[in-house]
């Protein structure tokens, strides 16, 4: 049901260019499930498409990079690194709600992490990170991040106290999906699976064991710039 109501990706995106050079939109931007739904997402290492990666390289040489797209829906735009995904409790500062007929710049730093060949022979504890693929113990993704490991924390929560997970839970072997009960479990215990705490606090929300991906970018925004919206009468509904 949810597929014939939600747009297609022609029907979303409409144009696309990489630093002036348009670029076929859908031919890119591959489907992703996630647990806010069905996301369409560039040059990510857990989306599946026939076409390579497109070549998106901002650095000194280069100069600045600049991708531009046409939106043709109400849009949630997300900016992760290529083995994040989109979650619940993504940074705010890191997503923006695009209203149709809006205009919204987001400049931003993106600092790559490059490792000493010497840390794979430290532990997990000693470099506080997982690599990717090699250290991944996860159900839900075939790449270990941070918000990954969030994801399937949030999952392993549902099926225990609810026997069942989110429909828009990437799917898992044995974890079914919640029919009319388990989604009234789901609400019930929306702020325990919803909110993250650390394992010293009493407050609702799960205590994940999670930590960074050793090749985990840093994003820093720079500014975001909203036109043709007046943001004073608008408030967010779907940022969390």
């Amino acid at each position: 049901m949810t597929r014939q109501v939600r747009a297609t990706c022609t029907q979303l995106i409409g144009y696309c260019a990489w630093n002036e050079k348009q670029f076929d939109c859908c031919d890119h931007f591959a489907t992703l499930e996630t647990e806010v739904g069905t996301c369409y997402t560039i040059n990510s290492l857990h989306s599946s498409t026939s076409k390579p990666p497109l070549q998106m390289i901002s650095n000194r040489h280069t100069g600045p990079g600049k991708l531009e797209l046409h939106l043709l829906e109400n849009t949630q735009v997300y900016l992760h690194g290529a083995d994040e995904v989109p979650f619940i409790n993504h940074p705010l500062e890191e997503q923006f709600t695009v209203e149709l007929g809006q205009t919204v710049t987001a400049i931003f730093l993106i600092r790559e992490i490059v490792n000493d060949p010497f840390l794979e022979s430290v532990s997990v504890e000693q470099r506080a990170c997982r690599w990717a693929s090699s250290e991944n113990f996860l159900s839900t993704h075939v790449l270990y991040s941070y918000s990954t490991c969030i994801v399937d924390c949030r999952a392993r929560a549902q099926m225990e106290i609810c026997s069942c997970v989110s429909q828009f839970m990437p799917r898992m072997g044995g974890f079914p999906a919640c029919d009319l009960n388990g989604l009234i479990c789901l609400q019930e215990n929306k702020e325990n699976f919803n909110n993250l705490r650390l394992n010293t606090s009493n407050a609702k929300g799960l205590a994940c064991d999670c930590m960074a991906s050793c090749d985990e970018p840093e994003i820093n925004i720079v500014e975001t710039l909203y036109e043709g919206f007046d943001r004073r009468n608008y408030w967010p509904v779907s940022w969390t």
